[in-house]
């Protein structure tokens, strides 16, 4: 996948698709493939036009445990959807203030040569989003621009629009299977793995440590059953997030081992946690030696999960 960012624009015209794409629940899934099959009945690529930072950051203000994927996770969703390219525009005041007419004819078709265009019911633009689909579709139909809105996509639970913001009540809540059935997939954390004190190693229980970026949303504190991905193998894992209290805490830090044998260090090297399961909250044990026999009662107890639960092993991002 092509990313333009720094400025960079393309020079081919593209079917273009626009939104925050938080999480790449299954609505934006459906977006995108709406926007592919639009471009497969052109014979033209697709362009996602994305955010960074986050609209509502800059609007609203600066918040922590927000997004569901930072920039570096939402590019990875898209090339595993399959789009051609994506562009990255920096989301700023001054963007913010722009006309909705201007971002029509400047960005659109000025910068990205859009040939066609898939939003979602929702989506708005330009200045106070005063941008609607309706005004979007006149414009499409006045310079015979294709403009296609797509309706809310619906969770067949509860037949409610499928939003990154109900993602995240969920994930608030620890509730990691009813998030994955919004998302479509496990949420996940990316990041760099990076020395700890090794307590792990001394105790039997090595683990990779990556601090999550503080944007990122999580899950309370507490312990997870889930997959890992690292050095190109993906592999049964139960992780701790948390503080770590029976060692007088510390700053939030993951802390995730594998249930087959990878060796130590990997330090500097990229790691995907992909939650599946939680098994309990966080605990302030009496001591070391306790905390050493609740570990390996984790172990068991995600390795009994993860093999019962072996359909949802193989499913990878998207």
């Amino acid at each position: 996948m092509r990313i333009f960012r720094d400025g960079e624009r393309p020079q081919e015209p593209y079917v273009v698709t626009i939104g925050n794409f938080d999480g790449m629940h299954r609505g934006h899934q459906a977006l995108i493939r709406e926007a592919e099959k639009l471009g497969a009945d052109r014979g033209l690529p697709t362009l996602a036009i994305t955010f960074d930072p986050h609209p509502s950051l800059v609007l609203k203000g600066p918040r922590s445990r927000f997004l569901l994927s930072p920039l570096d996770l939402k590019l990875y969703y898209l090339e595993s959807m399959g789009v051609s390219a994506t562009a990255v525009m920096p989301f700023t005041p001054a963007f913010a203030s722009l006309p909705p007419e201007d971002f029509l004819d400047e960005i659109l078709v000025g910068e990205f040569h859009a040939q066609a265009v898939v939003v979602g019911y929702n989506f708005t633009f330009g200045k106070g989003g005063r941008g609607t689909v309706a005004q979007l579709a006149a414009w499409g139909q006045a310079r015979q621009i294709p403009v296609v809105v797509a309706p809310p996509f619906l969770d067949e639970a509860h037949q409610e629009p499928i939003s990154s913001s109900r993602v995240r009540r969920l994930l608030g809540e620890g509730n990691m299977e009813a998030a994955r059935e919004l998302l479509g997939h496990p949420f996940s954390v990316s990041g760099v793995v990076v020395q700890g004190d090794q307590r792990g190693r001394t105790l039997g229980v090595p683990t990779f440590n990556v601090v999550p970026p503080v944007v990122q949303a999580m899950p309370p504190y507490g312990v997870y059953a889930g997959m890992v991905s690292i050095g190109g193998e993906r592999l049964m894992a139960v992780a701790s997030w948390g503080v770590r209290p029976t060692f007088e805490g510390g700053h939030p830090l993951l802390e995730v081992h594998a249930l087959a044998s990878v060796g130590f260090g990997h330090y500097g090297q990229q790691l995907r946690f992909d939650w599946l399961h939680r098994l309990r909250g966080e605990v302030q044990f009496a001591g070391a030696d306790e905390l050493v026999r609740q570990m390996h009662r984790d172990i068991e107890d995600a390795r009994r999960w993860l093999q019962s639960a072996r359909d949802l092993l193989d499913q990878n991002l998207l």
